[in-house]
């Protein structure tokens, strides 16, 4: 954001912080008739909602020459709407009902260089936004993929303990198996992220890429699943181990399939 933008957008904002009740309402009303389905959205009256909204956006224009900070900001927003049920296409929505709202309040000072100041910040923040929406939404489903693929492999072996994948960026996707060891599965998946690491290390070295352990009730096996993830199996001691070697190396390949479309 360059810093003539920023002086425009705070000059300009004086005459909306003087009506800032009234600009909170105009914003929600025009949002509901453009788009009323989206009033499920929120949950508070539109007073409390339109309080709030320009609290965010005072906070954001008094900061602007922070930028840094704005779009940490902006990226934990993002990251919360998406639990109330925000997508991606509501942000071009909310920056057109912005700048009419803003353009209603401020009046004749709206001039068409405030204008592009604000539609240039706007765009910056809603592109983050954007960005972070989409990376939240795509870890989830590539965390629900993961687990069915655990489920899958796992359900069908009735004397599994459990299994687990670890990634790199420190995602863990647990599956329980029938049997009731939660403590036991708990610590075979703690040793199973730090074997994880190992095995990601080996696999890009191309060295050995499982490795299983074997304790006084369990045997775990941890398989890379590529260089940035790695499949644990936890199966009582005395397991086939043929079986158990074939049911991590089939969950190991099907996960990194799953990883490997990630950017």
């Amino acid at each position: 954001m360059v810093p003539e933008d920023i002086k425009l957008i705070q000059r300009s904002w004086i005459k909306v912080v003087e009506r800032s009740n009234e600009a909170g309402r105009l914003f929600y009303k025009r949002l509901f008739e453009v788009r009323p389905e989206v009033r499920s959205l929120f949950k508070r009256e539109i007073e409390e909602q339109g309080r709030k909204l320009m609290d965010v956006l005072n906070w954001v224009v008094v900061n602007l020459p922070d930028t840094s900070a704005v779009l940490e900001a902006a990226r934990a927003l993002a990251r919360r709407h998406v639990d109330y049920g925000v997508q991606e296409e509501h942000y071009e929505l909310v920056g057109k009902t912005l700048l009419w709202t803003l353009r209603s309040v401020i009046g004749a000072e709206w001039t068409p260089e405030v204008e592009e100041a604000w539609s240039r910040a706007y765009d910056v923040l809603a592109q983050t936004m954007v960005e972070e929406h989409r990376k939240v939404t795509s870890g989830r489903h590539v965390e629900q993929e993961l687990f069915q693929i655990l489920s899958s492999v796992a359900s069908g072996q009735p004397g599994i303990v459990g299994a687990a994948v670890a990634t790199e960026d420190g995602l863990t996707v647990v599956y329980t198996g029938s049997q009731n060891r939660s403590d036991q599965l708990s610590l075979a998946v703690t040793t199973m992220r730090a074997l994880g690491k190992k095995m990601c290390a080996s696999f890009e070295a191309g060295t050995v890429q499982e490795i299983s352990v074997t304790g006084r009730e369990l045997q775990l096996f941890v398989r890379a699943a590529g260089p940035k993830a790695a499949v644990g199996m936890a199966f009582p001691s005395g397991a086939s181990e043929g079986l158990a070697h074939l049911l991590t190396r089939i969950a190991a390949e099907k996960v990194e399939k799953i990883l490997g479309r990630l950017p």
